[in-house]
């Protein structure tokens, strides 16, 4: 996945997250947790084929799903 590619997907997580945060169940210490980790994110990006433990996942088949919170 191209480095665009890869901040559109972040971007669209943290929209999706944004949206969702008033909704989501845990309480404040999980919205602490959860933004956390969206920081992360944000600021690492998502790993690319260069890492082993990514090489095979087929990155545009992931872009293009519309994910729900469980």
């Amino acid at each position: 996945m191209s480095a665009r590619a890869d901040v559109a997907v972040v971007e669209r997580i943290e929209r999706g997250h944004r949206e969702l945060r008033g909704r989501l169940r845990g309480g404040p210490a999980w919205q602490l947790r959860r933004q956390a980790a969206l920081d992360r994110l944000v600021g690492a990006g998502l790993p690319d084929r260069r890492d082993e433990n990514w090489k095979y996942l087929d990155w545009p088949e992931l872009a293009a799903r519309e994910f729900v919170p469980a």
